[in-house]
């Protein structure tokens, strides 16, 4: 080991001295009787393979020597990068979005250790928690600290004709993630009524950054509250989008009519998947010196407690599970089959790269098989060739990664700004991206320059060149059956028959709840409109139009030994009727 640490540190003054000593053999065997002394350069190889680390010098022989080859020949060099480019690009953009929605936290404190709850059953399962089971919870769970319960609402905010996003939040939400505040406070420890903290998405947008906003009030659904901050940019809370405000929960019933979210224990029955509406959002962190096992032990015996009080309002076997909260998506099991298409495709495009880049490199090394002849002629074995011309197509993947970078957060930049991306949602340099465009580059150059290398090297390109161009076509034929099927599935969803006659169906959402009405009030407000229309047609009410998502249930069936989805509609009895044979009216102003 010290013999090739010495060569390291002196390798230039060993080789010269090493071509000096060579030089006096040689003439000493000439001067003595005319042998031949051998071939130098083979035997100079033979010495400096014996000292070690001479990989170091022959790959800065080889670096230089395929810089020098690939400058010669800009035109094949650019179809090259170029190429790899493409290929590289688009795996390094899908990842890197995936990377920003899924693997990066999300920018509050410690978003790492926050963990997401939710109840569970047989057959049963609810992201939602009512607010009474939170607070006892949170009053009474030694296992769990730093609790933070949202529930998502949209409000009318002063004059606007659209509603926007509001969570509702306990009191110490943004202390427990940290939030910065880009001017005024956030909520305090005492109890304050009727106040609220912008997003500063928002601010920006309907106030235009006013620094005096503080202390006004606003509307929401006709009510006042005062505003005492504003968030910080990066800010959006523990979701994708900031909302436009955050309130306190206990303000709930305040600008919510009807609401009984403070003493309301169901959330949902049995086989129903609620979606928050009943409930809220629940998070919390563990205590040092717990885990989530003894969490959900705790937790599950605290339910049991509760259901003794309220047994109509929780399953039978309920317990509370939890997962990683601190990040904008939740990679769930049924994501997955999506997650792969859209990865076996990316990786189809660099693979048909790949593939045409190494019949490009076949092509090229026929043209250099006297080269290849000369180096064989002076000493360079055929593990030599391979190393030189696997070190340029490494050259080529080089320059072919720092494009695709290039090319691929150029891509999410402006994927980004057409989308309105939330403000913490910016592209910069991470280390799992680039890691994994490193390997990306590493394993592609294996693939379309390491079996082209090994081949031109035997000077046997014919097989090798097959199986390159029949992965290309491979890999272009199944991009093109994919594209068509997804461009056919388009064009028929576009042209699809919903299968009732939606020309003649007109679909109205008063939005009654936005402009403070109870539940007394809104049905009474239907029953006249439905007074008003009679005899004009068909009229029916349901929770939301024909093909929306709206306050849709998601309940679990048994079928054939397993659980499918089934999605729920609550609909009036007239619903089909009017929906199936509408006829064109005209209604009475």
């Amino acid at each position: 080991m010290l013999r090739k640490i010495h060569y390291l540190l002196n390798r230039k003054r060993l080789d010269q001295e090493l071509a000096e000593e060579m030089e006096f053999h040689r003439e000493m065997a000439a001067a003595k009787d005319g042998v031949p002394f051998g071939n130098p350069l083979r035997l100079r190889e033979e010495v400096r393979d014996s000292w070690g680390w001479t990989w170091i010098d022959d790959l800065q022989q080889d670096l230089k020597y395929g810089l020098r080859k690939l400058s010669a020949t800009p035109g094949f060099t650019a179809m090259a990068v170029l190429m790899l480019a493409v290929g590289i690009g688009v795996n390094v953009a899908a990842f890197g979005f995936f990377n920003m929605v899924a693997l990066r936290p999300l920018p509050v404190r410690d978003a790492q250790s926050l963990l997401r709850f939710q109840r569970e059953a047989q057959d049963s399962f609810s992201t939602a928690i009512a607010y009474p089971a939170f607070e006892f919870y949170r009053n009474n769970a030694r296992t769990v600290s730093g609790w933070i319960g949202v529930s998502r609402n949209s409000l009318r905010i002063n004059d606007e004709t659209q509603t926007s996003a509001v969570h509702f939040v306990n009191a110490d939400y943004f202390t427990q993630l940290g939030a910065g505040m880009q001017m005024g406070r956030s909520f305090g420890g005492e109890r304050e009524v009727g106040v609220a903290v912008l997003s500063y998405g928002y601010w920006q947008r309907r106030f235009g950054g006013d620094p005096s906003i503080l202390g006004k009030t606003i509307l929401l659904n006709q009510t006042p509250a005062t505003v005492i901050g504003v968030s910080s940019k990066q800010f959006s809370g523990l979701h994708m989008e900031a909302p436009a405000a955050w309130l306190r929960l206990e303000d709930h019933p305040t600008y919510v009519s009807g609401s009984t979210l403070l003493t309301n224990y169901s959330t949902g029955t049995k086989g129903v998947i609620a979606k928050g509406a009943a409930g809220i959002e629940c998070y919390g962190r563990l205590v040092e010196g717990s885990n989530r096992s003894a969490a959900a032990q705790e937790l599950q015996a605290l339910t049991a407690e509760l259901r003794k009080q309220h047994p109509d309002d929780f399953w039978e076997q309920e317990r509370i599970t939890s997962e990683a909260g601190g990040y904008a998506l939740q990679v769930r099991e049924e994501m997955m089959p999506m997650l792969i298409l859209g990865a076996t495709l990316c990786l189809l495009i660099l693979i048909a790269a790949c593939g045409n880049l190494g019949g490009l490199l076949m092509a090229r090394g026929v043209a250099r098989q006297r080269e290849m002849a000369i180096r064989r002629d002076i000493g360079a074995g055929r593990g030599r060739l391979v190393k030189q011309l696997f070190t340029e197509s490494l050259l080529l993947a080089g320059m072919g990664l720092v494009a695709g970078l290039i090319l691929a957060y150029a891509a999410m930049q402006i994927l980004l700004g057409l989308t309105e991306a939330p403000e913490w949602l910016e592209v910069s340099a991470d280390w799992r991206v680039i890691a994994f465009a490193l390997v990306l580059g590493f394993l592609a150059a294996i693939v379309f320059g390491l079996s082209p290398a090994i081949q031109l090297a035997k000077q046997k390109t014919g097989r090798m060149r097959g199986i390159l161009l029949g992965a290309q076509i491979a890999a272009s034929c199944v991009l093109l059956i994919v594209s068509g099927l997804l461009v056919r599935a388009l064009n028929h969803v576009l042209a699809l028959n919903p299968g009732f006659e939606y020309e003649q169906v007109v679909a109205v959402d008063p939005d009654l709840k936005t402009y403070g009405y109870s539940t007394a009030a809104a049905q009474n407000y239907f029953r006249t409109m439905k007074a008003r229309l009679e005899g004009t047609g068909s009229l029916a009410l349901t929770a939301t139009a024909p093909l929306g998502r709206r306050n849709v249930g998601r309940a679990h069936m048994e079928h054939k030994g397993s659980f499918i989805d089934i999605y729920m509609l609550r609909v009036e009895p007239e619903f089909f009727t009017t929906i199936f044979r509408a006829r064109r009216t005209s209604i009475p102003g």
